[in-house]
């Protein structure tokens, strides 16, 4: 690919562990999210190497599936 083309797909910018935390609530702890990975909660993330990293797409999907209209609804 020569200097000129572009890319169909940018590459998504990757929040660290910290970053997301904040992105969803900047009270939330990175620990937090350290455990919900463990639980398999939380958002999709990727692994590159040892370093974990979230996009900002599958931290906006999360944040959708977490909306309720009233407190009996199940999760």
């Amino acid at each position: 690919m020569d200097a000129q083309q572009t890319h169909d797909h940018p590459t998504p910018i990757l929040y660290d562990t910290a970053g997301a935390a904040r992105r969803i609530d900047a009270r939330l702890s990175p620990r937090t999210m350290e455990r919900w990975r463990r639980s398999g909660y939380g958002p999709r993330y990727v692994v590159i190497g040892r370093r974990v990293g979230y996009t900002d797409e599958a931290i906006r999907e999360w944040l959708t599936t977490q909306e309720r209209r009233h407190t009996q609804q199940k999760v």
